[in-house]
């Protein structure tokens, strides 16, 4: 890992000289800075010999990130994984806080967004939906908070995509009597009779919340 960061770090280094002598290049070209002729051509002649350097070395950082990119990508898969699950675990907190905030829900609550945000997951990624999902009931022991799970987003997954969710919610609720109390808590809607029946079987002698 150290040895892949050095050559991100040369990398980043040649494009930052590189860019650096070309703007010394555009300094030297601006022959209106020197009065006397003779200062003119020695600043010409700096710039001429600095504007093709300073490409070689822009060019030579730009090559090496391409090759780096392409045959190491896991700094770069990285920094995304450790942001995104950044982004879920804040959703996560967030989500809880609304949820459980003495304040009134609605539109105008300081974290509403993550309302929103968990809502349009299990609408259009409903993998990622319920993995955030789930994260939330395996982050608490609050009642009110595990009621809200099941009436909300478990309960649109199942709505919505229950083709799609159903059988990774089959191993969630053999896990422990807490998740098939938390599925005992949705109430059937329009969840598709099948899906329904599946769920009826996973949550047999569980209590709701």
């Amino acid at each position: 890992m150290l040895q892949s960061i050095s050559k991100w770090v040369l990398s980043g280094c040649c494009i930052i000289y590189g860019l650096y002598l070309l703007t010394l290049a555009f300094q030297y070209a601006d022959f209106s800075v020197p009065a006397e002729p003779i200062m003119s051509e020695i600043y010409k002649t700096r710039a001429i010999l600095l504007l093709p350097l300073s490409i070689a070395f822009i060019a030579i950082g730009a090559i090496f990130f391409v090759i780096l990119r392409q045959k190491d990508p896991s700094l770069i898969n990285i920094q995304r994984n450790s942001g995104k699950e950044s982004e879920e675990r804040i959703l996560v907190e967030t989500w809880k806080n609304f949820c459980s905030s003495k304040e009134k829900p609605g539109e105008e609550h300081r974290s509403f967004w993550a309302y929103e945000a968990l809502d349009r997951l299990c609408d259009e990624e409903p993998e990622r939906g319920l993995a955030i999902t789930i994260a939330i009931c395996d982050s608490t022991e609050d009642e009110f908070v595990l009621a809200n799970v099941a009436a909300g987003p478990l309960e649109d997954l199942l709505a919505r995509h229950g083709n799609r969710v159903v059988d990774q919610l089959e191993s969630w609720a053999r896990q422990e009597i807490k998740h098939r109390r938390v599925l005992a808590s949705v109430w059937k809607n329009s969840i598709d009779d099948k899906i329904w029946e599946r769920v009826s079987k996973m949550t047999q002698g569980a209590e709701s919340y």
